[in-house]
């Protein structure tokens, strides 16, 4: 139901994003959570302030035009990234602005799937390419521009959505977060740290490393079906 694959990312100086390459192994935790080998990598972003501070985003939203998407909306928008770590959740927003440019990356991502590390950040660096920095922040990300570039009606919606609504849009992400941790599909293990507050956050349990989760939103959303038990904290 819930499964964390791991990637590598690059610098890009412009989010400020500050890299450690690292190599890693599988394990599992349970029978919810599953891991698969690869790379990962922290990226060491304030989220909040990426959210709401970026200058090419905060004015389209500081107009206030009138909401476009119902809450409802939103919630079933949000529901494939909702999970994700809190920087990855930034940079995917951010990307989904400029979603024009994302079918190109990730045919970029896919053909150059097998670097890592220093020879992925080198190949971004000289292949020069022209996509904004968000957008390059998801190259070594392969199978999220992936999901994104496969249903680019979504991706755009999500853009638009942040742009427009940047704050119903975050409130939608805490309010499935919420679903999933009191139904017991969202927790602190050995790879994520869940915070317990009313404000959901989910961080890196190793600064140096960040998972991709994957899973169903049409199970971790949902109360289990009765006969089924889902272990929480």
């Amino acid at each position: 139901m819930f499964n964390f694959k791991s990637h590598a990312s690059e610098p890009l100086a412009s989010l400020r994003t500050s890299l450690t390459f690292r190599g890693s192994h599988g394990s599992t935790f349970g029978s919810l959570i599953k891991f698969q080998p690869g790379l990962q990598v922290f990226v060491a972003v304030n989220t909040a302030e990426m959210l709401c501070q970026q200058n090419d985003i905060a004015p389209a939203f500081a107009q206030g035009p009138p909401p476009s998407y119902s809450p409802d909306q939103l919630e079933q928008m949000v529901s494939r990234v909702a999970l994700y770590p809190d920087s990855l959740v930034a940079q995917i927003f951010a990307a989904a602005t400029y979603s024009d440019q994302i079918p190109d990356a990730a045919r970029w991502a896919n053909e150059h799937h097998y670097l890592h590390g220093q020879t992925l950040a080198d190949a971004i660096q000289g292949d020069q390419l022209p996509w904004d920095p968000s957008v390059q922040a998801l190259l070594p990300f392969p199978s999220v521009l992936e999901i994104m570039a496969s249903d680019m009606n979504w991706t755009t919606d999500l853009g638009n959505a942040f742009l427009e609504q940047q704050q119903d849009v975050m409130e939608a992400v805490q309010r499935e977060r919420r679903r999933a941790r009191d139904y017991g599909y969202l927790r602190s293990n050995g790879q994520i740290i869940v915070s317990g507050g009313p404000y959901i956050t989910i961080m890196p349990s190793n600064p140096a490393f960040v998972v991709v989760p994957y899973y169903d939103p049409r199970v971790v959303f949902y109360a289990p079906r009765p006969g089924i038990y889902v272990p929480k904290q």
